[in-house]
């Protein structure tokens, strides 16, 4: 693989953290703002429900929605779209009506209506969009602004103006149970937020509306905790790894979505000697080069703090009992780079190694791997001086500058390797990457240069120095 991709794949790496200071296109035409002060979705239409539909708050608003993720749908179209219940009536003195669980009570084009409820919009959904509604119903308001937070706008139950909600209509439904009607019941979009404020399109103004979290929450609450929202697209990856194309594991897909792949975990123990998982009480155990990572299958995310100044967090979803990890934290964690391309995962995976100069281990530290891939060992240029005493580097407007030898060379960003000369006069390429900091050099070459020779044996390099007779007999009997 030339190094070259690599610097490509950094770019996708690189998102998450990317994300929270940039505004980032998530979909076509769409994009969300996230700063310090505010989170929210850009672009999304906002409609009036009127003249055309005086109770129809909610497919008014879910028209927005669907419009948001490119259904060409107009509110009228939405609105006959929904499964209609009886408006109340009378029978033997009895009042009945029908169940906003199962369609709309009444006509949404009729003034003396009521509305809907979540089942029902979901169908709709899925008669557009199949099989990505999503019941949000019974989260809380944070979890929903977490939603928010990735790009996806919510639609939620709340009061119209966020008036209290008043019961003064009852009725008996088909099951012989009684309902009481919220009176001010309303259906809005819920696009954004900060530290004070919820902000919401709103069908019965036709315009972004904003109002106090804790009054939101309270409206929100009261109504049901109802909720739904639309998932994101997903496709299915074919994994190639080191250029091996993998077949799926234990019929487990790799899914991506909202530019970010989702990996099952047995990937992770199938195509690497040093991560293992085990399942227990809902919790899934990872054991990464030692690390121990616990993933509670209840949650969605976790933070992991690698050392007092690095902490990543690592997302994660499970689906059918399947635990899928988000791959972009996985490279904080392991030795991997990937792109995507069309339906492929094109992964490299590297092999973290020990470095033994005449017998004697190497200083390294956390974070600056010694990287083996396709038997090519790369080596971060701050540990080279510890068996090359006239090697230096110094960086130095965005280039690495090193010295080897008496003779100075510079490292680009925008190159992946450089000429270097030999002894002899010949030529020979020495490669290398630079990544978050970290400037590596393929090893080969540099012992090439130097006249040494070395051997890899399970996860250590040794380098001998001394290639007379008499030394190296006794370097190979130390190995």
């Amino acid at each position: 693989m030339k190094l070259k991709t690599i610097k490509k794949m950094i770019l996708v790496m690189g998102m998450s953290s990317w994300l929270f200071n940039h505004t980032v296109t998530l979909y076509a035409n769409d994009s969300i703002t996230i700063n310090s002060k505010i989170t929210k979705i850009n672009n999304i239409p906002v409609i009036n429900q009127f003249p055309e539909l005086p109770t129809g708050c909610e497919a008014t608003a879910l028209t927005m929605l669907l419009r948001y993720y490119g259904v060409d749908v107009t509110k009228q179209q939405v609105a006959d779209s929904l499964p209609k219940e009886p408006v109340s009536y009378y029978k033997n003195g009895v009042r009945y009506g029908g169940d906003p669980n199962k369609g709309f009570v009444g006509n949404p084009y009729s003034k003396s209506s009521y509305g809907v409820f979540e089942k029902p919009i979901l169908q709709v959904i899925n008669k557009y969009l199949p099989e990505r509604g999503e019941n949000l119903t019974g989260k809380t308001l944070d979890q929903l602004l977490e939603v928010v937070k990735d790009g996806r706008p919510v639609m939620i139950w709340a009061t119209i103006n966020m008036l209290d909600v008043v019961y003064q209509q009852r009725w008996r439904l088909d099951t012989g149970e009684m309902f009481s009607w919220p009176g001010n019941e309303h259906a809005l979009l819920l696009v954004g937020y900060d530290s004070t404020y919820i902000y919401l399109n709103d069908p019965y103004t036709g315009q972004e509306k904003k109002y106090k979290r804790e009054v939101v929450e309270n409206r929100y609450n009261t109504l049901g905790k109802r909720a739904v929202a639309i998932l994101p697209e997903e496709k299915v990856l074919k994994l190639s790894v080191n250029g091996r194309v993998i077949e799926e594991v234990d019929a487990q897909e790799i899914i991506y979505k909202e530019n970010k792949v989702f990996i099952p975990v047995s990937y992770l123990t199938y195509i690497m000697d040093d991560v293992s998982a085990t399942y227990r009480d809902r919790i899934v155990y990872l054991d990464i080069k030692g690390r121990e990572v616990q993933l509670d299958t209840r949650q969605n995310k976790m933070d992991i703090v690698f050392n007092e100044k690095k902490t990543t967090e690592l997302s994660y979803e499970v689906n059918k009992g399947i635990t899928r990890i988000e791959l972009n934290g996985l490279t904080e964690l392991l030795p991997i780079t990937y792109s995507v391309q069309d339906e492929q995962l094109l992964m490299d995976v590297y092999k973290v190694l020990e470095i033994s100069v005449d017998n004697e281990l190497i200083v390294t530290e956390e974070g600056k791997d010694i990287l083996l891939k396709d038997e090519h060992i790369f080596i971060p240029v701050s540990y080279i001086s510890q068996f090359i005493d006239s090697f230096n580097y110094e960086y130095k407007d965005k280039k690495v500058y090193i010295q080897l030898e008496g003779q100075s060379y510079i490292l680009e960003r925008e190159q992946d390797y450089i000429d270097i000369v030999l002894e002899d006069g010949s030529v020979v390429p020495l490669h290398y990457w630079i990544e978050d900091g970290i400037t590596r050099i393929e090893l080969d070459a540099l012992i090439q240069y130097m006249g040494y020779e070395y051997v890899i044996q399970d996860s250590t390099a040794f380098i001998n120095r001394y290639l007379d007779e008499e030394e190296n007999e006794e370097y190979e009997q130390c190995i």
